[in-house]
């Protein structure tokens, strides 16, 4: 399954705050702690304040802010102009690096572009089957870029603008980047689908050359992969970045040569987010239960885990980050009484005496009514600063009748509205397209 899909397929949260939709005024919201565990007792109510722009001090503490707005990306830091570039961006495949940034653009054409943070001039670098085409990874040289969707497969892309582009691989293999700027193929010995059928076992293993096009399959291990690896849980390993080291690992004990880039769990362990019910199968595909029970664990770098956070009646949690308090803030999308017409999604804050508040109910929880393929269209609806002390959130939408760009100073306990658009006449029917905020991440310090 593609990165990008198998990343947005886990998204989201839940609970109850208004906010105003201007922000000239200062006003107090009530917002009620929610204990995790039903033997706790419920805290007094807490007050999250949402206040202008206007009225506060924000200096993003010299770090840059990344929003999609209208189909452009636009970057900030409350300090200089802002810098605005791109045009009919596809928001949810947006991938922000260090030095660059990539994306799909266009209509009715696709193209695959990438834009340095020196220049700011958008490059093309291919044309791609599809609006849906997602960054997969740069190779160690950082001469080829992997990118997937559903129609290629896994394509490589060199970097210099050539237009130069090779097919490695058909949807739904995996690919990995190894140190040698070669790429490692997996296919499994039952085909995923687009929401992720689990694979039973691996059936083979090739090594692709985008220098000579060639393929080379490895013979050494693949019958022991088969026998021993089983992944029946291998639904996506981007999202659930456990089973991708655990994964990576066990690859690279009998590879010729080591898998590039694979995460490391830090000492004081990585927050995720996971489904606790399998899902459904419906003719042979299977698809996320819609009123789920997920949770928000804590992985350890001996192996170990520790549940922190259960929800039930939920679509999907997404997005966990652990703050520098030590607190967890995560989205939960779900749909209101399990209606699959009427789906929410909140923003909330998990301390570390267990206590959960929300921080708003309010995120934008986009267009789409197939939750099937829910996230395909969704840009990133929430983001944390690097330096943990501010959460950039997209909230309102076409039914809210606005968009707008916000920060929760997690310091100060205050929500800051930094934009507000409103959704009228002119604009009502391509709102979410031409008007409103469609993504959010953050640069590091310049």
């Amino acid at each position: 399954m593609p990165k990008k899909l198998l990343q947005n397929s886990v998204i989201l949260l839940f609970f109850v705050l208004i906010l105003t939709a201007c922000g000239n005024d200062e006003q107090d919201t009530k917002v009620s702690y929610v204990s995790r565990s039903d033997d706790q007792p419920i805290p007094a109510e807490i007050s999250v304040k949402s206040v202008s722009v206007n009225d506060t001090d924000v200096d993003f503490g010299g770090h840059r802010l990344v929003a999609v707005h209208g189909g452009s990306v636009e970057i900030m830091d409350m300090v200089n102009p802002k810098i605005r570039f791109g045009e009919n961006i596809v928001p949810s495949t947006i991938k922000v690096l260090s030095d660059r940034i990539f994306y799909t653009a266009g209509t009715g054409r696709y193209h695959y572009y990438t834009v340095d943070f020196e220049t700011y001039e958008p490059q093309s670098l291919s044309r791609v089957s599809g609006e849906y085409a997602f960054f997969s990874g740069l190779s160690p040289d950082q001469q080829w870029v992997l990118v997937s969707n559903p129609i290629d497969g896994f394509i490589v892309v060199r970097m210099d603008g050539s237009g130069t582009r090779y097919k490695v691989s058909s949807f739904p293999d995996v690919a990995f980047w190894l140190a040698d700027n070669t790429l490692l193929i997996v296919t499994f010995d039952v085909p995923r689908t687009y929401i992720g059928t689990p694979a039973s076992a691996i059936q083979s293993l090739h090594i692709y050359d985008p220098m000579t096009q060639e393929t080379t399959e490895l013979e050494i291990g693949t019958m022991a992969l088969m026998e021993s690896f089983k992944v029946q849980d291998f639904i996506n390993y981007i999202a659930y970045p456990k089973l991708f080291i655990d994964f990576a690992t066990f690859l690279n004990d009998i590879l010729p040569v080591p898998i590039f880039g694979i995460p490391s769990i830090p000492d004081q362990g990585l927050v995720v987010a996971t489904s606790l019910a399998p899902p459904t199968e419906d003719s042979g595909v299977a698809i996320p239960q819609p009123c789920a029970e997920w949770a928000i664990e804590r992985l350890m770098p001996d192996g170990s885990q520790e549940t922190v956070y259960t929800a039930v009646d939920t679509f999907s949690l997404n997005n966990p980050e652990e703050l520098f308090d030590g607190s967890i803030a995560f989205e939960r999308w779900y749909f209101d009484s399990c209606n699959l017409t009427k789906h929410s999604a909140e923003l909330l804050l998990l301390r570390p005496n267990g206590e959960l508040s929300v921080i708003t109910n309010t995120l934008d929880p986009s267009e789409s009514q197939n939750y099937n393929f829910f996230f395909s269209d969704l840009g990133a609806r929430t983001a944390v600063s690097p330096d943990g002390r501010y959460i950039a959130w997209i909230g309102g939408g076409m039914e809210a009748g606005y968009s707008s760009l916000n920060l929760y100073d997690v310091s100060q306990n205050v929500n800051i509205e930094l934009e507000y658009i409103q959704r009228d006449a002119s604009n009502s029917t391509n709102f979410h397209i031409t008007e409103a905020f469609q993504a959010v991440a953050w640069l590091p310090a310049s």
